[in-house]
């Protein structure tokens, strides 16, 4: 299909059934062609479709260049309880199930001391279970906050499913403009340091690029993203992108869905419970102060419940004229540089957020070559300063201050960010003491 194609369903079944009728002699035993937020999920009764899911879904992207899952019809899926039992035997170190009857899927969740199944023994799991197998391997250390992600997103999966059916109605509509020119207004950050809130328009697009909030600021105006430039932004908003986990790029994105936002927030996995982390803990700090949170954890709960996460590489379709890839930032965990593909080769964008050009002790460097770029938005707190120091240089002068400090008999006291940079201070700091260059 090329972009002056209008896209639809009865399109979309026409190509699905020339695939199958040329490309492949199979039966494809499609029961149900599903929006499942900027996938298409397709539910089919053959075994054998199923079984070779993951190479018609390849050459169907090829077809028909939209994203595609297939799914079971729920005729060809083996109940819950032969399921486990068939799991445990093939899997060893099960800590949890988590079924999804309405798309056929199921997380098997793996503790972290034992070593994980290979790929032919999940798919041969799910191809004699009828059933899509997705492994986790969880943290040593449980942990709340993913406990409490898990259980939004796998818990109401009712709500979800609707919450992306109706995305995927947004995502995969008729174009009705010709995409002919993009518009970008800084809502935030413009000549600040944070409320990050940029806005990207074209002719049939609204797209929001992080959606944060200015700490510090003494009134609600000069804290949050001017949302007041437009006239009926909230209701006309396709999507928001979301960097990553910090609250001057994302501290504001339930505040959106407080006001009836109901469109996806896309993010990359690790950036998800960070991002839920972050937001109740502004709730909770907020309250201790005596002080009212623009927002509630009902908010919060519902921003998660229609956020998408998406792996570093990944082209998709977010709107009937823009598709976006994510590129690693390395500024902190799941921190992403996105790359923003406008029409068919109209326009392309590159949003950088906040990256670092080095390796880090717990992060690589960020990318810095795209396919093609016509316009740079790009991130520059410390661009006025004309020369910075190199790593080795930095961790020498942490190690002498701190040298000195513990030398007159003080104490060594770093405020840094909890996400991100404290997590890498203690990685040096555990270097500088494995070296010698400070004492224990």
């Amino acid at each position: 299909m090329t972009s002056q194609e209008l896209f639809s369903l009865d399109r979309l079944r026409q190509e699905i059934a020339r695939y199958f009728s040329v490309v492949i002699p199979l039966e494809s035993g499609i029961t149900k062609i599903d929006f499942e937020g900027p996938r298409i999920a397709i539910y089919t009764r053959s075994r054998e479709v199923f079984a070779n899911r993951d190479q018609i879904a390849k050459d169907l992207v090829t077809l028909i260049k939209k994203r595609v899952v297939i799914r079971p019809d729920d005729s060809i899926r083996v109940d819950r309880s032969e399921f486990e039992a068939e799991a445990k035997q093939r899997i060893k170190g099960i800590r949890n199930l988590i079924f999804n009857d309405l798309i056929g899927e199921v997380v098997v969740e793996l503790d972290s001391n034992v070593p994980p199944p290979s790929d032919d023994v999940v798919k041969s799991l799910s191809a004699s279970t009828g059933w899509v197998v997705n492994v986790e391997i969880q943290p040593p250390m449980q942990t709340k906050i993913i406990e409490h992600a898990n259980n939004i997103i796998y818990g109401y999966p009712e709500e979800r499913l609707q919450a992306l059916r109706r995305i995927g109605e947004k995502v995969f509509r008729n174009q009705v403009f010709e995409t002919r020119d993009a518009t970008i207004t800084i809502l935030g950050s413009g000549m600040q340091v944070g409320r990050s809130a940029i806005l990207l328009q074209t002719s049939e697009s609204k797209v929001l690029l992080d959606c944060g909030f200015a700490p510090g600021g003494s009134q609600n105006i000069e804290m949050i993203p001017r949302f007041d430039v437009m006239e009926n932004l909230v209701e006309e908003l396709d999507a928001v992108i979301v960097t990553h986990a910090h609250l001057d790029h994302m501290g504001m994105v339930p505040y959106l869905f407080k006001y009836d936002y109901r469109g996806p927030v896309y993010c990359t996995e690790p950036t998800l419970p960070l991002m839920l982390m972050q937001h109740l803990d502004f709730i909770n700090v907020a309250g201790k102060q005596g002080l009212f949170a623009p927002y509630t954890e009902r908010d919060v709960r519902t921003a998660i419940q229609h956020t998408i996460t998406l792996s570093y590489g990944m082209v998709t379709n977010i709107t009937p004229d823009i598709r976006i890839t994510f590129y690693n930032a390395g500024h902190i965990l799941g921190s992403a540089i996105v790359h923003i593909h406008i029409g068919e080769g109209f326009h392309n964008v590159i949003y950088t957020s906040d990256f670092k050009y080095e390796t880090s002790r717990t992060l690589d460097a960020a990318v810095n070559r795209f396919p093609r770029a016509e316009t740079l938005i790009m991130e520059s707190t410390y661009g006025a300063t004309p020369v910075q120091f190199t790593r080795e240089e930095s961790e020498k002068l942490l190690a002498s201050y701190i040298e000195k400090t513990i030398k007159r008999g003080g104490k060594a006291l770093i405020p840094v960010p909890a996400v991100g940079r404290a997590q890498e201070i203690m990685l040096v700091l555990n270097h500088l003491f494995s070296a010698g260059m400070i004492p224990e």
